[in-house]
């Protein structure tokens, strides 16, 4: 892939926003049992932000097609997103939920990066997100390794820290230039739904919907699932850690595959993956075998498919409410997925949890298959 100062600073947002989310998955469940040993409140903080996501990855979306831009969005949000971590070490459970709702209003238009790269390689879409993958990978595993230790080793540093590299995730982006693309004009709620190819694209987002309630039914307890099987807090930030490298290491490729065979067959992949593993987690109970399949990289799969999905199915002056309401469909899952999995686990176990988690991700292939794909 060729290189350039746009391309470079967008791979290191890339890392550092996938840095944050590795410390954040990894460790706010942990903090929540540690407040409050509860995992009705686990599923209930890790599903609040998804609802904040729902409505505001859309809105940004929307907002940055209106305006013509994207860059700016993403950097003062991130900005004023990143006071909140420096608040999380004196918080209660109650105010915790209150903060962490209200950071993710703003933390929500990292998506628009989505845009932005795909603009960057508008002939290469499925590549260019493929690195952008890739970069977002090692942050993740990077971010969930050193989580573990950190906050083993200090609880209220952890959030300090993380509050400084989400500062440095919006810096980054200062030297880049933004794309020209045509402003919305007609901005009446009535138009803003008004897509070329809206009907693939409802496909597509409730695809997603029901993909990601079943995944976040286990994303959402995994890391208390991992403490309640007696693997200590820095190891478990090294078993979500290990993840990232085998999605690194395929994430180029895979977005040369979506280039060269198609999105839709590629997302097929991901949902048998997903299917898989949950319905062996659901009758298993080997916590090695567990943490094997958890390494399986079908985030990636999901993650290039469905953005170069929507990328084809929009124009660039659409693209930003393409990729936000297929992003607000995601959230929405990831909402209804973490509630459902805190209370599924806390009234009958995990691995109930897991079933049904695989019984859902079986029902959003059926939906994928009926997907048509744009022209490219």
């Amino acid at each position: 892939m060729k290189r350039d100062r746009n391309i470079n600073a967008l791979m290191a947002f890339s890392i550092l926003v996938g840095l944050t989310i590795g410390f954040n998955f990894t460790i706010l469940p942990i903090h929540v049992i540690h407040l409050k040993h509860d995992l009705f409140w686990v599923g209930f903080i890790t599903s609040l932000q998804y609802m904040a996501l729902v409505i505001m990855t859309f809105v940004w979306g929307a907002l940055s097609d209106k305006l013509g831009q994207r860059k700016n969005i993403i950097i003062y949000t991130n900005l004023v997103a990143s006071i909140f971590y420096f608040f999380f070490p004196f918080a209660d459970i109650i105010m915790l939920t209150v903060l962490r709702g209200i950071q993710v209003f703003f933390l929500a238009s990292w998506i628009l990066s989505y845009a932005l790269a795909t603009e960057y390689r508008p002939k290469a879409k499925g590549e260019i997100l493929g690195w952008f993958t890739l970069f977002n990978a090692v942050g993740w595993g990077t971010g969930s390794l050193l989580s573990g230790f950190i906050y083993a080793l200090d609880s209220s540093w952890f959030f300090y820290i993380t509050g400084i590299f989400s500062i440095l995730t919006a810096l980054v982006l200062i030297p880049i230039k933004d794309p020209p693309r045509k402003q919305v004009k007609d901005t009446s709620f009535g138009s803003i739904l008004k897509l070329k190819n809206i009907p693939e694209i409802w496909k597509l987002c409730f695809t997603v919907l029901i993909l990601l309630i079943g995944n976040y039914m286990v994303f959402a307890v995994f890391s208390v699932y991992l403490k309640e099987n007696a693997i200590p807090i820095p190891a478990i930030g090294v078993v979500i850690a290990l993840s990232g490298l085998p999605s690194a290491g395929l994430a180029s490729i895979v977005g040369k595959l979506c280039d060269t065979y198609g999105r839709k067959i590629i997302l097929i992949i991901a949902i048998i993956l997903y299917a898989f593993i949950w319905f062996i987690y659901g009758i298993i109970d080997n916590i090695w075998l567990v943490i094997a399949l958890w390494l399986v990289p079908a985030y990636t799969f999901y993650t290039i498919s469905t953005n170069a999905l929507i990328s084809d199915l929009t124009p660039s002056s659409e693209r930003g409410r393409g990729i936000g309401l297929l992003n607000s469909f995601y959230n929405l899952g990831a909402f209804i997925g973490s509630i459902t999995g805190g209370a599924v686990a806390a009234l009958f176990g995990f691995q109930p949890t897991f079933l049904l988690a695989a019984f859902a991700v079986i029902i959003s292939f059926f939906i994928a298959a009926k997907l048509k794909e744009a022209k490219r």
